[in-house]
């Protein structure tokens, strides 16, 4: 599976929605239009390190939105690097698994389980837990 979700068109895929999605950059101040360059130069070095497991997501950006009501709320913004992985595994389980609705309302451990009952790549159990 991991094979799956690291096919230069899952990932072409996973590139362009993020691209499309814009968003922020995260705690490398990388941009969304700078991301299909880094996977051009980088690409290779990340995808083995995902593959071999030794690949860990950057910390995720943390910044205050102001609340109608006054208040404030934490968002977190993860790399664009780190999105478009999320983004190229959701394109491999949806299918597999309805996830959409998942990480509103199940707690962590159940999301899990539920994914390991169904997936049986270790490489990309641990991908997600990370």
């Amino acid at each position: 599976m991991i094979d799956e979700i690291l096919n230069k068109d899952n990932i072409d895929k996973a590139v362009n929605q993020v691209v499309k999605n814009r968003g922020a950059p995260g705690i490398d101040n990388m941009t969304v239009d700078e991301l299909l360059l880094y996977i051009e130069q980088h690409g290779f070095e990340l995808f083995t390190s995902i593959r071999t497991g030794k690949y860990t997501p950057q910390a995720v950006k943390r910044v205050k939105i102001p609340k109608l009501d006054g208040g404030e709320r934490l968002l977190g913004i993860p790399t664009v690097t780190d999105r478009m992985l999320q983004q190229a595994v959701y394109q491999i389980l949806t299918p597999i698994i309805d996830l959409e609705k998942y990480f509103d309302s199940l707690n962590h451990d159940t999301l899990m389980n539920i994914i390991r009952q169904d997936i049986g790549d270790k490489t990309v159990i641990e991908l997600i837990k990370r």
